[in-house]
């Protein structure tokens, strides 16, 4: 229990984190928005806006494999419609060469039933196996593809699987973080400032005991 506690904590910690760097890209954009030509509004909106925004789990899955080395593509949109448009999704993809390992992550914050969860993850695995290998052209990639459904709101306990990817809860995805970055000190091991959610994991990991949480 003080060690689910702890990773609760971790987590809130890292939501506040990334609510509060959106706000601050949200109100330096609208300063900036405010300093263009009128006449250039229209232009400014699709250029700052042209890409989605990920939830703080898709934010973190991202920032998570790219500091271990990962190539990492964020909400790719796959198999394009010829009256336009695209198929499918997918979240988080990414490969490390060093390892030979290709993964598929899709991280929801949903609390559907699940026979929804089933229906909606087997739409998205099957894109991402029809489709990855497109994702990352001219690159040797490996046959087997993880695929995982990280899941904010769920335990594993029952089910295991999700379509045939592996269910992984909220709470194991910190416990496999913070058992490899929570022995780096800030003082000497800082994570860079690129990964602004893992970084604030460090520091609150760093600083649990002294906050309480035990």
């Amino acid at each position: 229990m003080p060690l689910l506690l702890s990773l609760n904590a971790l987590y809130v910690v890292a939501l506040v984190a990334h609510m509060f760097r959106n706000n601050k890209e949200l109100a330096d954009d609208k300063e900036h928005r405010s300093k263009q030509p009128t006449d250039n509004y229209q232009a400014h909106m699709s250029l700052n806006y042209s890409e989605p925004r990920m939830n703080h789990l898709e934010q973190l899955t991202a920032e998570w494999y790219e500091f271990r080395g990962y190539f990492v593509r964020r909400n790719v949109q796959v198999g394009r419609r010829l009256k336009g448009g695209y198929e499918c999704e997918l979240d988080v993809v990414a490969f490390c060469p060093n390892r030979q390992h290709l993964v598929h992550v899709e991280p929801s914050m949903d609390a559907n039933t699940w026979a929804v969860r089933e229906a909606r993850y087997a739409k998205k695995f099957s894109a991402g196996k029809k489709y990855i290998r497109d994702v990352f052209k001219g690159i040797e990639l490996p046959n087997h593809i993880e695929q995982i459904a990280l899941l904010g709101f769920a335990s594993n306990a029952n089910v295991k699987e999700l379509a045939g990817g592996k269910i992984v809860t909220s709470a194991q995805f910190l416990q496999e973080i913070t058992s490899e970055i929570g022995g780096l000190k800030i003082s000497s091991s800082a994570i860079p400032e690129q990964y602004p959610l893992l970084r604030t994991i460090q520091f609150a990991y760093q600083h649990r005991k002294a906050a309480g949480w035990h």
